[in-house]
């Protein structure tokens, strides 16, 4: 039981951070732009 749930918090963290650093890489016009287009659907 807590293997799984160290595992399951190291995937969310993991996964957050994969996210945060692709924001991060990511221009802050094409980061504006995206969120604009999501909007819009």
């Amino acid at each position: 039981m807590m293997a799984g749930a160290i595992r399951k918090t190291y995937l969310a963290v993991v996964r957050g951070w994969m996210s945060e650093e692709r924001l991060i890489d990511k221009p802050l016009g094409a980061v504006k732009d995206e969120a604009l287009g999501r909007q819009g659907e």
